[in-house]
């Protein structure tokens, strides 16, 4: 009898055990369907999305603005969760990255520019936020990443060429790579000096004392212009 009565503590010791790891599992399931305290809420993530996308065309291989906003969250999350509980910050920051633009990225993330200045520290009559230098200079960081961006794109334009569909009779029948040579000038301006134009001569014809050769000097970029008098040249020729 004793026997028995080991055997049925223990076959109950194995429907308590059985029923708690049960328990656990779908503690553990429920967490793992819960949405991370790092990532966005689904809506604010799919007007992120609808507002960076939008504007995509389905026959450009350009860039995708959503998918780099989304490393781009991910980088500042890494670095600077800790800094920034409100993860609202990152989340304009890496809009900001991919449109260059303030109240846009501002109005995508859901914020009012009053509450963007209070995150500077701007805002009058306001405490200035924990954190809130970090916040500018990281602003500014946004800012050249999407300088950066928009070289990428004319590069790709310029160099890499474009794609683009032939139709004949409303249908596809092929595609050409088109190549944008205005941009690739600029291009090329803004990174080798010596294709830039640093002068433009203009030859006045007078009479009485032969041509008159004015130069006007462009600067270069970053040089600083010394200001000189202004000669009046219609009344040199007159006189």
């Amino acid at each position: 009898m004793r026997f028995a009565r080991n055997i049925g503590d223990d076959m109950v010791w194995e429907e308590e055990k059985e029923s708690q790891d049960r328990s656990k599992k779908k503690g553990f399931l429920a967490m793992s369907e819960e949405k991370p305290a790092e990532l966005l809420p689904d809506d604010l993530e799919n007007t992120i999305k609808f507002e960076l996308e939008q504007n995509n065309r389905p026959d450009d291989d350009g860039i995708n603005r959503f998918e780099i906003y989304k490393r781009r969250y991910k980088s500042l999350l890494a670095d600077y969760a800790d800094k920034f509980p409100n993860k609202k910050k990152l989340a304009y920051l890496a809009v900001l990255s991919v449109t260059g633009k303030v109240l846009k990225s501002a109005l995508t993330v859901g914020i009012s520019m009053q509450r963007l200045r209070t995150w500077r520290g701007d805002a009058k009559n306001t405490k200035t936020p924990l954190n809130a230098e970090l916040f500018c200079k990281l602003e500014e960081e946004s800012d050249r990443f999407f300088d950066e961006l928009l070289l990428s794109e004319i590069d790709r334009r310029a160099v890499e060429g474009v794609r683009e569909p032939i139709y004949y009779a409303g249908e596809k029948v092929g595609e050409k790579t088109k190549y944008s040579d205005n941009l690739l000038m600029f291009r090329t301006k803004a990174r080798l000096p010596q294709y830039r134009e640093s002068h433009t001569q203009v030859n006045i014809n007078n009479e009485d004392s032969g041509d008159i050769e004015i130069n006007f000097q462009v600067p270069e970029m970053n040089q600083e212009v010394e200001n000189k008098e202004v000669i009046d040249v219609e009344a040199e020729v007159d006189g």
